[in-house]
């Protein structure tokens, strides 16, 4: 059972075809599929557009695992590298820079501590001005929501950790902006550079679905039903002369 349910905006100019009766009973029915329960009946035109709708519900939930499991992975390789990370830092990692210890006592105390050894994974010292690359600096130009800068810096090293180039990011980002939804709609809904990156959305066609997909789906006999009822319908009309013609 579902706890929720996302509508994406390119299925609008589909639901504005639909009488607001039809669009109220599509609602009810979606709910009805989320939750698990009997579907309401419905117009064929509604039924069709039920068809896609849970398409487009199963891809997401499908995404959205991948995307989960990918940070399981993640947060344990992080908590492997942390481990060894800490068990090897050495105790006086952050210790003076060449202080003179002598306290003039008369004994030989002089000595001069170690400077200070950077921290493993590249954290760097308090106050200082982090330096950006310049390739992740010209893709975050590129990009159209420029918040949580810092994540989204950690995810782009990511991305080109995994073997991912500057220039597939930035190919995978011109066609998000040119047919992402999302990127073409509400700036709102347009996803941080760091959550797009982690999601692997350069790598996202964002092409409509082909028919010979839709087998892929249990919402063949949906389909199906309501192409078979809307032809028998058409054929009724033309029968008894009633279609309209423009």
């Amino acid at each position: 059972m579902r706890e929720n349910i996302i509508l994406h905006l390119d299925a609008r100019d589909q639901l504005a075809l639909l009488s607001d009766a039809d669009r109220g009973r599509l609602l009810l029915a979606l709910f009805a599929a989320a939750a698990e329960e009997p579907i309401p009946a419905l117009s064929p035109p509604a039924e069709i557009a039920l068809a896609f709708l849970m398409q487009r519900m199963r891809y997401d939930t499908v995404k959205y695992e991948q995307i989960c499991a990918k940070k399981r992975e993640k947060a344990v390789e992080r908590w492997k590298n942390e481990r060894k990370r800490t068990a090897s830092m050495p105790l006086y990692a952050n210790g003076c820079n060449g202080m003179d210890t002598d306290t003039d006592t008369g004994t030989d105390t002089d000595r001069t501590l170690s400077p200070p050894i950077a921290p493993a994974g590249g954290a760097r010292v308090k106050g200082a001005k982090r330096e950006e690359p310049p390739e992740f600096a010209a893709f975050l130009a590129a990009y159209p929501k420029k918040i949580n800068r810092d994540a989204a810096r950690t995810a782009y090293a990511a991305a080109r950790a995994r073997g991912v180039t500057h220039e597939e990011i930035l190919a995978g980002l011109s066609r998000a902006k040119s047919s992402d939804s999302r990127f073409l709609g509400d700036p709102r809904y347009i996803p941080t550079a760091a959550k797009w990156l982690d999601s692997e959305g350069y790598r996202d066609e964002h092409a409509p679905p082909s028919r010979d997909r839709l087998g892929n789906f249990d919402t063949d006999e949906v389909f199906n039903r309501a192409v078979e009822r809307s032809y028998q319908k058409f054929k009724e009309q033309e029968k008894e002369g009633t279609i309209a013609t423009f």
